[in-house]
């Protein structure tokens, strides 16, 4: 009897220490993960919007809904003043975030992190199919690049990577309607989606009439969701301005309009010729996709050549997207030939989020301090709810408070990205344009040296 009543209350103490340390500890987590996903805030609350037929693109009511999603977190969790956070994803890509509004801003924040950890666990998965590779090999350059650069602010790659590698594995194994379903789903990024389909519709007609049917349904989700006026409001005035308002800022740029701009040039010449460079960059990747995917007798780069070249340039380009390049980094590394030193190369620039760790509180706090800036004022003279989310940001960004380093460290935190891309473009090149008999050399080389080596052990 006295061993039950000991056990009894021994099993009462550990549940109620357990019960108060996983409120405490899961609590705090919680409160820390939705307060850093300030990408996630405002896809959330851009779905919360628009699910009652308010306009999400509006810095009203998206500023009051963030505000409110921020105190919930409790009395040290506050938004800057008058700072809105702009939502520029399309309708379609809203309707799906929309359901994540019917619960709570913590209980949301924390269902996303969920399914961001869960599309790279995926994603780790279709790649090994792909390539080969170990688990090990691809498990830290998808947690860095694709995992930790988006899941702190809670950005919607991880779930874009995921659809890349499901239409490539699907393209390889001969389902090309498959691979048409995926690829439109990639247009939850835009640019990069673009890129992926039409490489598919240039290059893989059987895909076409797949992409066809998806991208209608896509395109009726959208005008039932948002109806034709915010459509076109996304098309003809939010993407423009959030060019403006984002696409010019160095400190967050990997864009060539951003670099332009840093260097002087003005903003609507740079904003042009970060278009025209990724439409360039476009049409050299189809093209190269093509002939890789011909000379390697893989359908699979036909999928993940162009949106790898289009992160080249461009006129729109953040860190966390840079990941999708990995997909073809890894498969050509994970093929023997003379450019898969170059390939290696360039994968491990682009396997580590450089800007991330660069805005990271270790790095960050040991820099100058920057004078202090009241942008109250600056702010409130715009912050009357009716402009787009876009302008307030856009101010927000151009104010001397958003980033310590000079313009030359910035550079440097991005260099080693840029070389990531320019090795992984060369070495594209390369292969397509005699891959099978460098993979032949390589492996006849191989071959040699183990033969070779066999023979000495003999003697």
């Amino acid at each position: 009897m006295r061993k039950t009543v000991f056990a009894v209350l021994f099993l009462a103490a550990t549940l109620t220490c357990g019960y108060f340390l996983t409120r405490n500890v899961v609590g705090q987590a919680t409160r820390v993960l939705a307060r850093n996903q300030i990408d996630f805030l405002a896809f959330y609350c851009a779905g919360k919007v628009s699910a009652v037929r308010a306009d999400p693109y509006l810095a009203e009511p998206l500023r009051s809904c963030e505000e409110a999603a921020m105190s919930s977190l409790g009395h040290t969790y506050r938004m800057a003043p008058y700072l809105v956070v702009p939502a520029p994803l399309p309708p379609y890509a809203l309707a799906p975030v929309s359901l994540f509004g019917f619960m709570g801003y913590r209980v949301a924040a924390t269902a996303w992190f969920v399914l961001l950890v869960a599309a790279c666990a995926l994603s780790i998965v279709l790649l090994r199919r792909l390539t080969g590779l170990s688990v090990l090999a691809l498990f830290f350059p998808v947690l860095l690049a694709d995992g930790l650069a988006s899941i702190i602010i809670g950005q919607i790659v991880p779930i874009v990577f995921c659809f890349v590698c499901a239409s490539a594995l699907a393209l390889r194994e001969d389902k090309p309607f498959e691979a048409a379903g995926y690829g439109v789903a990639t247009l939850l990024e835009a640019h990069i989606g673009l890129a992926l389909c039409l490489g598919l519709f240039v290059l893989e007609p059987r895909s076409r009439r797949g992409l066809l049917i998806f991208g209608g349904l896509l395109a009726a989700l959208s005008l039932a969701y948002g109806g034709l006026e915010q459509n076109v409001e996304y098309i003809a005035r939010v993407v423009p301005a959030q060019a403006r308002a984002e696409g010019l800022s160095f400190s967050g740029q990997y864009s060539l309009s951003a670099l332009l701009a840093q260097a002087g040039v003005a903003a609507s010449l740079a904003l042009v010729l970060g278009s025209l460079s990724y439409l360039f960059m476009l049409v050299i990747g189809i093209g190269m996709a093509g002939r890789l995917a011909r000379t390697l007798a893989d359908r699979a780069y036909v999928v993940l050549v162009p949106p790898a070249f289009v992160l080249l340039g461009g006129a729109y380009a953040h860190i966390h997207q840079m990941a999708l390049a990995l997909p073809l980094a890894f498969m050509l590394v994970a093929r023997r030939s003379a450019w898969r030193p170059l390939a290696l190369a360039a994968l491990l620039l682009l396997a580590v989020p450089w800007q991330s760790f660069a805005e990271m509180p270790f790095f960050y706090m040991r820099l100058p301090p920057l004078p202090h800036v009241d942008v109250r004022p600056a702010m409130s003279r715009i912050a009357d709810g009716g402009r787009l989310a876009e302008d307030e940001w856009g101010l927000w960004q151009s104010l001397p408070i958003r980033d310590r380093r000079t313009p030359l460290q910035r550079f440097e935190t991005k260099l080693p990205t840029w070389l990531g891309l320019i090795a992984l473009t060369v070495a594209t090149f390369g292969l397509a344009s005699g891959g099978a008999q460098n993979e032949s050399q390589s492996e006849s080389s191989e071959g040699r040296s183990r033969a070779s080596f066999r023979s000495i052990t003999r003697a």
